[in-house]
């Protein structure tokens, strides 16, 4: 009787410690799951890491694209309360255009602005034909062309093949013409002329098959070049008048639209898709914007481009007739620009002499005017 008492309490020890470790496992389980849930609500609560985007160009700080993308940047800011930064670095600061293309392919934190025509090697040869002035007649079908599902397959092609993102393409300043010390009257006269182009192949042939002799280099070698007699001359649109100086050093602007080519903001596939789909939108949307930013801001370039060289035809004219008194050609001088830009208010001209009062060459004229 007594060994099955023992034996029925042992019994009961046995199941009351199984009964005990039962119990503890619901408890160990919920531990972890407290400690993920916390670990969550940390998450959800904690800063967003904001997005870092270098972005490059061959562009001056004070350039026309400066001008509108410092406008992106800000809006972007703006609307996504600092979850993307932006680094902007001009002048090609962080390499040429195909080495930082190159580290976009890569995954690298860049966004860029090219010719359009640049990423023809870049999975999609098509993209070249909008290049072509004879293929596209003007800017406003080169903007139709531009929200067509030709022109977004194209953009897929290239996102599909290299790894880049196509944020928006913009045919402002697509234009093409020549910049030269000599008149080009046809293209008889561009024969033999040495005529800096992009480095690209797609820029290189155009000028060899127009009888020039094409000369690879960056933006920022041009006005050396020009001035010293390396290159002949250049092709650009207006602008380059103005913000490169280019109309200092060559008097001759030959509109030939040789080409249609557009500027393309581009970045980094891999990177896009790190990015929220939110911020996504509104970098989508920044870029749309300056899109019609960039045309006004152009056309206003191109129309104070266009004045510098009325300036000049009306200052090389008035020189070269011959005055008594520099007085006088400073007033025919003054007398033309008014007569010509019917909303200057003001005029100012300097001119000086290389053996003043009387005698000698008119050395140098400065002219300023006052909308």
């Amino acid at each position: 009787m007594k060994k099955l008492i023992a034996m029925l309490l042992s019994l009961v020890m046995i199941l009351s410690l199984f009964a005990g470790c039962g119990n503890d496992k619901p408890a160990a389980s919920e531990a972890p799951k407290a400690a993920e849930e916390s670990k969550a609500a940390d998450a959800t609560n904690a800063p967003v890491k904001p997005v870092v985007i270098k972005y490059s160009t061959a562009e001056s700080p004070t350039s026309v694209l400066a001008q509108v993308m410092t406008d992106l940047i800000a809006e972007v800011d703006e609307k996504s309360n600092g979850t993307i930064i932006f680094e902007p670095y001009y002048s090609n600061e962080l390499g040429s255009l195909a080495d930082v293309t190159e580290q976009m392919t890569l995954g690298g934190n860049l966004m860029a602005n090219a010719s359009g025509d640049f990423y023809a090697t870049y999975g999609c040869p098509d993209i070249l034909s909008s290049a072509l002035f004879y293929a596209v007649p003007d800017k406003e079908a080169l903007q139709k062309l531009n929200a067509s599902d030709l022109f977004a397959s194209w953009c897929d092609q290239i996102e599909e093949a290299s790894g880049i993102k196509i944020l928006c393409c913009n045919w402002a300043a697509a234009p093409r013409n020549i910049i030269s010390t000599k008149p080009i009257n046809s293209v008889a006269d561009i024969k033999g002329l040495k005529i800096r182009v992009q480095d690209m192949k797609s820029q290189t042939d155009m000028m060899s098959y127009l009888g020039g002799i094409p000369v690879a280099m960056s933006y920022g070698d041009v006005y050396t070049s020009l001035q010293t007699g390396i290159i002949d001359g250049t092709e650009n649109n207006e602008t380059a008048l103005t913000t490169g100086k280019h109309g200092e050093v060559c008097k001759v602007y030959s509109v030939d639209q040789h080409a249609m080519i557009p500027d393309v903001l581009i970045m980094s596939e891999k990177v896009w898709k790190t990015i929220s789909p939110e911020d996504q939108q509104i970098l989508l949307e920044a870029a749309h914007d300056s899109t019609d930013a960039h045309k006004v801001v152009w056309d206003t370039a191109v129309e104070e481009a266009v004045n510098y060289l009325t300036v000049y035809e009306i200052v090389r004219e008035r020189m070269a007739v011959t005055q008594r008194t520099i007085e006088r050609v400073a007033m025919n001088i003054i007398e033309a620009v008014y007569a010509s830009f019917r909303q200057v208010r003001h005029v100012k001209c300097t001119v000086s002499k290389l053996a003043p009062p009387l005698g000698g060459k008119l050395e140098k004229v400065s002219v300023v005017l006052e909308k």
